[in-house]
């Protein structure tokens, strides 16, 4: 078991790997693993702080996944000798449903793909066999005996929707949070999109009245604008009524305008005007980049005689 600095990749620690399941080639003399990390070692497992469990990844997905990780303090893996059996239970997934329904399954989801580049699929309780990299999260390989054999690798997991919301967006390691703590669930469904369907359309203007109170939606995007709704609640008042995916354009209170906020700031402005009726909230698509209320850069004021008072 060797604990990985907390910021890095492989490369900055001077580790080569090869091979699948991946082993490590080399390992330069001046890195900080030197003597830890040994030539011939097979990686059984990577494991992150929040309990994710990467196993038996090949040369390239072990990469992807120390570099997506990168900042994370707790990350371990795992080193056998190549010749030590593995006591993975990657493959020995969680068929819950006959093997009719999985079938049935496998043939919906292939028709779909092939049609538009979309599939959505009702997930079983237990484990899916499959494994996950990047950001937004990446189909990169599908165990044998997974019940989403439907499911083609480099899909991307566009929504994923469980009891307690609906997710969108989500990097590996979020996702694979939110599956493990829903794992006993029945009726989880996640829809997966090629990255050629990924800059699909969400929507068109909308303009949606906000009721007071609590609204059970959640925004991404706090370092710059635009604010992207990123999940809403089963309980929300606007469920059904605004998709995840979208951008806020503006808020109207009380005849103002708000605009050019980033999630924290549009955030902290729905909370302090929670109990103000007849707010106004413009949704619109994330690519039309262009068509975003901005403020001016310059704005000329025509001043009364007098003072000003200020």
């Amino acid at each position: 078991k060797i604990a990985l600095p907390v910021r890095g990749n492989l490369n900055d620690f001077g580790i080569a790997v090869s091979g699948s399941p991946a082993y490590v080639q080399r390992i330069n003399t001046m890195s900080s693993l030197s003597g830890l990390v040994l030539p011939g070692l097979r990686v059984q497992k990577c494991v992150l702080s929040d309990g994710t469990v990467f196993e038996d990844l090949d040369a390239y997905e072990l990469e992807e996944v120390i570099t997506e990780s990168s900042g994370t303090p707790g990350r371990y893996i795992l080193l056998l000798q190549s010749n030590s059996k593995s006591h993975s239970s990657t493959n020995n997934t969680n068929n819950n449903g006959s093997s009719g329904f999985v079938k049935q399954q496998q043939q919906q989801q292939q028709q779909q793909q092939q049609q538009s580049g979309i599939v959505e699929c009702t997930l079983p309780a237990g484990k899916l066999g499959v494994v996950f990299v990047g950001n937004p999260a990446r189909v990169v390989r599908i165990n044998p005996g997974s019940p989403l054999q439907g499911i083609q690798p480099n899909m991307i997991v566009d929504v994923l929707t469980v009891s307690n919301g609906t997710y969108y967006d989500l990097g590996t390691a979020e996702f694979t949070n939110v599956l493990k703590k829903s794992t006993l669930e029945e009726n989880r469904k996640i829809r997966f999109i090629t990255p050629k369907s990924s800059t699909q359309q969400v929507g068109s203007v909308t303009d949606v009245l906000l009721p007071v109170g609590k609204l059970g939606v959640t925004f991404r995007g706090s370092a710059a604008p635009p604010a992207i709704i990123k999940r809403v609640l089963e309980n929300s008042p606007l469920l059904h009524k605004v998709t995840p995916g979208v951008a806020v354009d503006t808020v109207t209170i009380k005849g103002r305008d708000y605009m050019q906020l980033n999630a924290t700031e549009l955030g902290q402005l729905l909370k302090d005007t929670s109990e103000i009726t007849g707010r106004t909230m413009k949704l619109r698509n994330i690519s039309d980049s262009s068509l975003f209320a901005k403020m001016p850069d310059e704005l000329e004021v025509v001043l009364p005689a007098g003072k000003l008072g200020c």
